[in-house]
């Protein structure tokens, strides 16, 4: 008796084991690292760090990261872009978000994706958050990039909430232009 006992408990260690073994196999092999950006958001990237030199350039960050919904509302609008990430959040150096960059490859005409852009664009919106949304195969230069920059940071609806990072969005242009009589103080933040 005390064999058979034996060998079952033997048996149901065996199946167990075996099961863990096959679980970690599985868990190997379900995930794939892959690159965080695609070619044209690599080369967003860049382009926007040439363009505004200054200021924080965050890939791939969720919505709800840095807008959050009004407590008295119920939950449906933090579930409505909890799964919503921009392509590009401009920051200030304290990481606040002053502007989204959206860059559009040809998914974006999809219904389903339009309607996440649509998504995304309003709660920005109702933030105050200006959204610049870019072509993926006509991607402008750090020069425009940093004038649309400018253009959406001075908009009548961002304008208050992004009154300091504008003026030394601003600032900066013109001590580029006058590098030589820059004294080194007071840097702008980009």
């Amino acid at each position: 008796m005390h064999v058979m006992l034996l060998l079952a408990l033997l048996l149901v260690a065996a199946v167990a084991i075996a099961a863990e073994l096959l679980r970690r196999a599985e868990l190997r092999d379900a995930y794939r690292a892959k690159p965080l950006m695609t070619a044209p958001e690599l080369e967003a990237h860049s382009r926007l760090r040439h363009a505004l030199p200054d200021a924080l350039i965050c890939p791939q960050v969720q919505l709800c990261r840095f807008i959050s919904a009004d407590h008295r509302r119920d939950r449906r609008w933090h579930y409505r872009i909890a799964q919503l990430s921009a392509d590009f959040a401009i920051c200030d150096q304290h990481g606040t978000v002053h502007a989204v960059v959206e860059i559009d490859d040809r998914s974006h005409k999809r219904a389903i994706q339009a309607q996440r852009d649509r998504k995304k664009d309003d709660a920005c919106r109702s933030a105050g958050i200006p959204v610049l949304r870019w072509a993926a195969v006509r991607l402008p230069n750090s020069s425009e990039m940093r004038h649309q920059v400018r253009e959406a940071l001075s908009s009548a609806l961002a304008q208050s909430r992004h009154r300091e990072f504008h003026e030394a969005l601003l600032a900066t242009e013109g001590c580029r232009s006058k590098s030589s009589q820059r004294d080194g103080s007071a840097r702008p933040m980009w």
